[in-house]
């Protein structure tokens, strides 16, 4: 609370005058709901970081908030000592929101001192938190729980303690209490409050019969229950457990919102499944464990079968952990109003998975299942889990067949993992005559793909492509457009009567903001998946899509080949940005989509070439020879040197003003290489040629906005040449960007030294020096007046063992443009040199 106000951000100060204008109570109230969403969540004391950055907004703020005591509720010795005496000095006379931490590992007794102050306030107390880890002075903490506490209203345990469970809490003196939630340790159930609860949770405990009892005793005492979480109770004295000594009545909790039944013995969960009447708009989770893979699931679902079979649809899951030798089945279906969602695990003995007892199980209740709801099902198995299709054990055989003889039960499957694509062509066989026309969705591995080369780098393992989506039926592998039509969901539901009353052009507009994002970002061609998805909404939206040519000017080879003639047919006469991704793990370059693409160059807004393909690129090269009238935005990412020999286009593209290429220099003495607004070049070796031919460039492109150069190493040798002439002063008031980033420290400081930075522009250096006596002066020298200026100055040495480098950072920001400087010096040995680096 005693740091210092400092000044208005720029962001801040442009809302200044509607703040002063705001009533002092209605600021307040806006500035409650700017930190409800922290003081609500699972670490509510984080809010005390958030409030003190409000108050350093203005004096104004600041005095709103500190007046208020609704944002001084919260009691915590999480924080800093001085937080608790704020408190009690600011929140008046509310009620309060205690929190309690204690744990052993941290501290050597317990915060005696705070826990006085607690139970002192015992009759402001709102909901109490309690951590404690700290078994050997529990008396500290029954002292404080043995308080009456008139206005509690909720309490949450966390204990490694049996004390809870031996005394009445708060002397039975909590009349408004009505919600609990335990960990760890198992509550009183005698304890005279525990009815008429709202909220019950109990989770990781050893438990035994009376314990469930009891639970259920809880339940029937309290018929208002909105939400019940069991979870994690493991059977007391034994790997059986014990059965009631009563018959379960039925429950009747008609306000019951949800059900979680996660890791309860199974006999417990059937019974309470049984007993207990599940409202229609109660969502429903249950996980449980099964003995064998022999068990059967009628009883366990049998209390849900209502529910599933008033489902729109169920989905089927077989999934394989081979490092924890688990199986899981889980089925799960939706009614439009509540969910429900069903997880049997069955845990294998052997510490390898047992895939032919996982089988077994997922087999026998495949059947038992789907024939008890009677309703559309939807299979997903993991293809991590089937053995190859040619292995003398042929589960997938046996699988597939299973999943064939019980349609039309069945309406789609989906396989997922590496074989993937072996189980769609595997299954189109003759031998599956249902299973061939079914709709399926497979993702292969991101190394089956090829979506991501446009960032082509074999030097960045978690520069990895997404998964390929195929959408249809598995004999053709479908196209992604022909996916029917589904019924609504319930979220889009809620909005049909608004759908409706838009006229279809704002519609259209609206959908075109909702995948803006994608389609403007690093990997466009994604926009398809997301319009697939909307097209799925209703026919209103489909025909909107449809009809919408804007939806359908990206042609990209990336994705299923049926797509460009969609595009073809429904962009109409617009101009198209255009990607073609071409690499070595092809037999051959995509002639005849390169053919389509060169017959569309008048069309042509934006051109992406992904080329990585070296053995003909003749078949490129008349792609780029021809005219594009309308082009506006090129990007070349390959391995080949044609780039650098040819005139692009015929020097017929007049609108031309952003280039992008890596890998590969352009050609610097290409007539369209002036004028222009945007040009990135890296990750290519060079010589003082492409430098002095880059300097040229700017020097014709006055409204340049942004450059980044990146990635330039020296070709054939390691000392950069000199250039043949002096540079002259370059103006780019239009500059907004501009990065140097592992660029030779000569053309660097020539380049700084050159170009006048205007005032609004960001400015990235990322230099390598040559040895750690290299001087910083003649870069700094260039940037001194931007750092000079700047409100902040960060240094920062960094060093990594692993490449041998060490990096010195010195970043300013003068309010209006950034600047941000990196020194790299790369250690020769492997190991680093220490001394080398603080002498950098």
């Amino acid at each position: 609370m005693e740091t210092s106000i400092t000044p208005l951000t720029q962001d801040t100060a442009e809302f200044v005058p509607h703040i002063h204008q705001l009533p002092i109570e209605l600021l307040q109230h806006l500035l409650i709901l700017a930190v409800a969403e922290i003081r609500h969540g699972n670490q509510p004391w984080r809010v005390y970081s958030r409030i003190v950055e409000l108050r350093l907004v203005s004096t104004r703020w600041l005095a709103a908030i500190d007046s208020h005591p609704s944002f001084w509720t919260l009691l915590t010795n999480r924080l800093k000592p001085l937080l608790v005496s704020t408190v009690l000095e600011r929140s008046g006379t509310l009620p309060l929101d205690v929190d309690l931490v204690c744990l052993a590992t941290f501290k050597t007794d317990p915060p005696l001192h705070y826990m006085d102050i607690v139970t002192s306030l015992a009759e402001r107390w709102r909901s109490l938190n309690i951590v404690w880890i700290h078994t050997e002075q529990d008396e500290a903490l029954q002292n404080l729980l043995l308080t009456p506490a008139p206005q509690l209203k909720a309490v949450s345990f966390e204990c490694f303690s049996d004390i809870l469970r031996t005394i009445n809490l708060f002397d039975n003196i909590a009349p408004d209490l009505d919600s609990v939630s335990t960990r760890f340790f198992l509550p009183n159930w005698t304890w005279f409050l525990m009815k008429g609860l709202r909220k019950l949770a109990v989770g990781i405990v050893k438990a035994d019969v009376r314990d469930f009892e009891a639970l259920v005793q809880v339940l029937v005492a309290s018929p208002n229950m909105e939400e019940l979480q069991v979870r994690g109770w493991r059977v007391r004295g034994g790997t059986v457990p014990g059965e009631p000594s009563f018959k379960l009545e039925p429950i009747v909790l008609d306000s019951l919102r949800l059900l979680s039944l996660c890791m309860l013995p199974s006999p417990w969960a059937s019974k309470l499944l049984e007993a207990i009447r599940i409202p229609q708009r109660c969502a429903v989770e249950i996980f449980l464990d099964l003995p064998s893979p022999q068990a059967s699931l009628s009883r366990h679902i049998k209390g849900l079968q209502a529910r599933l079979t008033g489902s729109s649809s169920l989905k089927v899951a077989l999934e394989a952990d081979g490092s924890a030798s688990r199986a899981d089945y889980k089925c799960g279906g939706t009614d439009g109003v509540g969910d429900t969602s069903i997880s049997f695990q069955y845990y294998a003995e052997s510490a390898d998975l047992e895939v032919s007892g996982a089988f077994q199980l997922w087999l026998s209740s495949l059947a038992e299942i789907t024939e008890s709801v009677r309703i559309p099902v939807h299979i997903s198995i993991s293809s991590d889990f089937l053995p190859h299709p040619g292995s003398p054990d042929n589960l997938l055989t046996s699988t597939l067949k299973s999943v064939d003889e019980l349609l039309p039960s069945v309406y789609k499957a989906t396989f997922s993992g590496s074989a993937s694509g072996q189980v769609l062509s595997y299954a189109s066989s003759p031998s599956f005559p249902n299973l061939s026309e079914l709709e399926a969705q497979a993702q292969s591995k991101p190394w089956e793909d090829r979506s991501n080369y446009s960032r082509f780098d074999n030097t960045d393992p978690e520069i990895q492509p997404p998964p390929t989506v195929y959408n249809g039926t598995l004999r053709d592998a479908v196209d992604p457009m022909e996916i029917p039509i589904t019924s609504l969901t319930q979220g889009a539901a809620e909005f049909v009567p608004h759908i409706h009353q838009l006229p279809v052009e704002l519609l259209q507009n609206l959908l075109s903001l909702a995948v803006a994002e994608i389609r403007y970002g690093n990997k466009p061609w994604s926009a398809y998946s997301r319009i697939v998805e909307l097209r799925l909404v209703c026919t209103r939206w489909l025909a909107a899509i449809d009809s919408h040519p804007s939806f359908w000017t990206l042609l990209t080879n990336r994705l299923s080949p049926s797509l460009v003639s969609i595009v073809l047919e429904k962009s109409g006469t617009l101009p198209l940005d255009v990607d073609l991704c071409m690499e070595t793990l092809e037999a051959d370059p995509p002639l005849h989509y390169i053919n389509i693409v060169t017959s569309l160059a008048e069309r042509w807004r934006s051109l992406n070439i992904v080329w990585i393909y070296t053995e003909q690129d003749e078949a490129l090269q008349n792609l780029l020879l021809t005219p594009a009238p309308q082009l506006k935005a090129v990007s070349f990412a390959w391995f080949s040197g044609i780039l650098g020999t040819i005139s692009l286009f015929d020097n017929m593209a007049p609108n031309l003003d952003s280039i992008s290429t890596r890998f590969v220099p352009p050609n610097w003495t290409w007539f369209l290489m002036k004028g222009l607004r945007k040009l990135a070049v890296s990750t290519l070796k060079a010589n003082v040629r492409d430098f002095e031919g880059l300097v040229q460039v700017l020097v014709a492109s006055p409204n340049m906005e942004e450059i980044e150069v990146c990635g330039w190493r020296v070709r054939g040798g390691t000392v950069p040449g000199e250039p043949s002439f002096k540079l002259e002063p370059i103006v780019l008031d239009s500059l907004r960007l501009l990065s140097l980033c592992e660029f030779p420290l000569p053309w660097a400081y020539k380049l700084l030294g050159a170009i006048r930075i205007p005032q609004l522009c960001a400015v990235e250096i990322l230099i390598d020096l040559p040895s750690p006596q290299a001087p910083l002066g003649t870069p700094m020298e260039h940037l001194q007046a931007r750092l000079t200026g700047a409100s902040l100055l960060k240094v920062v040495l960094k060093a990594d063992e692993n490449v041998s480098k060490v990096e010195y950072k010195c970043d300013g920001t003068d309010g209006v443009g950034d600047t941000s400087i990196t020194f790299r010096y790369d250690a020769a040995s492997v190991t680093l040199k220490y001394s080398e680096a603080f002498q950098l």
